[in-house]
């Protein structure tokens, strides 16, 4: 596979997942992105699902055209 180019999205605050010591400050279970797919089935982010945005949030596998990823 020859690679001409890497197109990165940042998505900084979209809240994808709680962080590591989000019990010390009350935010056990935060996902706000995920929370928000969940009650807004209508929403649709199909450009995103297909650079493996469910596999990041939901765990899913698949074969993605893409990467996710979280930082800390």
């Amino acid at each position: 596979m020859d690679i001409k180019r890497a197109i990165v999205i940042v998505l900084d605050s979209v809240g994808a997942g709680e962080a590591e010591d989000a019990n010390e400050y009350g935010d056990w279970g935060a996902n706000t992105l995920l929370h928000t797919l969940q009650f807004n089935p209508w929403l649709k982010l199909s450009s995103l699902e297909k650079l493996g945005l469910k596999g990041l949030l939901f765990g899913e596998k698949g074969s993605y055209i893409g990467a996710f990823r979280r930082l800390r």
